[in-house]
């Protein structure tokens, strides 16, 4: 009579296989076979802005596949700054075969080498209905320095060690993402940054603005300065609103929040816009902190940055910064003044840049920063 046969055929720290057989005691079958995590994800699933080590341009869709949504099969990929938009968002999802499957936020498709291409050098990779090919699972594997190879399943086998790299060209806006030739030296195209951007330690938050100003720049290099500095875990969001109640709960659970948008002023408070369609709809001031009263628990906060307009422009509790210190958090942030929004989002840069890269304190990093974006020297004001 058959009997069932449970057996460890192979496996490694991250997986463990289990196969089963069928067998009569001349022939064994497979029957089945089980993957058993075992240890804890190199990468873990979640929202991804994936960014080049070499060039920090931020892998995306191919911008001439706009027309079309970004949802082309077959379009290719490329690098280009940060904009915020979900077309440079990807998940990341282990496939409990040491590999991960890399999908667009926007098209839903996956990261795939071109069909039939599987050992080809410096070809294009695309986005593709995910049909779980070879070609469209990927290995991850983490460097010494704490970055990321990025290598397709179906490379295995080639005469080079194929990896995601980056194409020839200048710049960075437009260069195309390839399956190139791992070269371990001091050029990182061939090398990536991942940033997990559906967390809550570090909470973006830019609001889009209906006349164009630009609200995402001063994020362009945040991501590396404060994973530097040990933060792994963002929330990063770029939108045209976001209510009150939801802005205040996600900032009760960040230790650094930084939000970019239009600020004003208003009776007895200061406030920031939540709708890029509605003055009415804000983050402002008394929310946080009512005649000197808390009305959220900002303890868990270490830092909050309002880089808006007058979001610190009265006195006492009825301004944001010192709302927010009085609600708790270890510091904050704002301008007393107008501000403009390129001299602004360069400011951030700068401060960031000093508190977290360079370890300066808070109070240094606004000097730093404020000394070289001069027009805001006497706007800055923080506790």
């Amino acid at each position: 009579m058959p009997a069932i046969a449970i057996k460890y055929s192979s496996g490694t720290c991250k997986s463990l296989p289990i196969e089963s057989k069928e067998t009569n005691d001349t022939t064994m079958r497979p029957w089945y076979r089980i993957l058993y995590t075992l240890d804890s994800l190199l990468i873990e699933e979640g929202d991804y802005l994936i960014e080049n080590a070499e060039l920090d341009g931020f892998l995306q869709i191919d911008d001439n596949d706009a027309s079309n949504n970004y949802s082309s099969s077959n379009a290719i990929l490329e690098l280009f700054e940060l904009d915020g938009y979900d077309y440079q968002k990807w998940h990341i999802k282990y496939l409990h075969n040491g590999c991960y499957s890399i999908t667009s936020l926007r098209s839903l498709k996956a990261i795939s080498v071109k069909n039939n291409q599987n050992y080809s050098l410096d070809v294009s990779l695309v986005q593709d209905i995910y049909t779980g090919d070879n070609r469209q699972q990927w290995v991850i594997n983490s460097t010494s320095s704490g970055r990321y190879v990025i290598k397709a399943n179906s490379s295995y086998g080639a005469s080079y060690n194929l990896v995601m790299s980056v194409g020839g060209g200048t710049g960075v806006n437009g260069r195309n993402v390839i399956q190139g030739k791992y070269i371990n030296n001091n050029s990182y195209l061939d090398e990536w940054h991942l940033y997990k951007v559906d967390g809550q330690q570090v909470m973006l938050l830019a609001i889009s603005d209906t006349n164009g100003a630009d609200r995402v720049s001063a994020y362009k290099k945040a991501f590396g300065y404060l994973s530097d500095y040990g933060f792994s875990d963002f929330n990063f969001q770029y939108t045209d609103s976001i209510s009150s109640n939801d802005c205040l709960d996600q900032m009760e659970d960040a230790m650094i929040f930084i939000i970019r948008g239009h600020g004003f002023s208003g009776p007895g408070n200061t406030c920031i816009q939540l709708d890029e369609n509605s003055i009415t709809d804000t983050l402002i001031s008394s929310a946080i902190c009512n005649n000197n009263v808390p009305a959220v628990d900002f303890s868990n906060m270490q830092l909050a940055i309002f880089a808006a307009c007058k979001t610190a422009y009265l006195s006492s509790n009825n301004n944001l910064v010192d709302a927010s210190v009085a609600a708790g958090s270890e510091h904050a942030i704002g301008f007393t003044d107008d501000v403009w929004p390129t001299e602004v989002n360069h400011w951030v840069e700068l401060f960031l840049e000093a508190r977290y890269s360079m370890g300066l304190s808070v109070a240094y990093a606004c000097a730093y920063a404020s000394n070289q974006e001069t027009r805001l020297r006497l706007l800055v004001y923080y506790q």
